[in-house]
């Protein structure tokens, strides 16, 4: 189970960065097991390709935010579509949580 910390600067900026995109309106310590459906973006009538089209909007945010904002890196071996990709693949699957799309961006990113 992925662990959902205030203390991991991917929970924090995964949390803040969809807080401010309005995609969702929970506190910090209740957003971990927020599910991917639950977010603003996914509307159950989509079609997949218009989900994963959706999805592919808030990667290509994100990735924006953490590389500009946050000044992230991409860990080693890591690159833009390879993260993008990543983020996008856990944004599509709606019983996936808030923490296990951070633990992803953990995984891709050093903060």
């Amino acid at each position: 189970m992925a662990e959902w910390k205030t203390n991991n600067l991917s929970c924090v900026n995964v949390w803040s960065t969809l807080f401010i995109m309005r995609q969702h309106r929970k506190t910090f310590k209740k957003a971990g097991d927020l599910k991917m459906k639950e977010l603003l973006f996914y509307n159950p009538t989509l079609t997949d390709p218009e989900l994963k089209f959706e999805a592919e909007g808030i990667a290509d945010f994100l990735d924006i935010v953490f590389k500009n904002t946050y000044r992230a890196k991409y860990e080693a071996g890591v690159d833009r579509d390879k993260a993008f990709t990543d983020i996008t693949n856990i944004l599509i699957d709606k019983e996936k949580t808030m923490a296990e799309l951070a633990e992803q961006v953990d995984k891709d990113y050093e903060f």
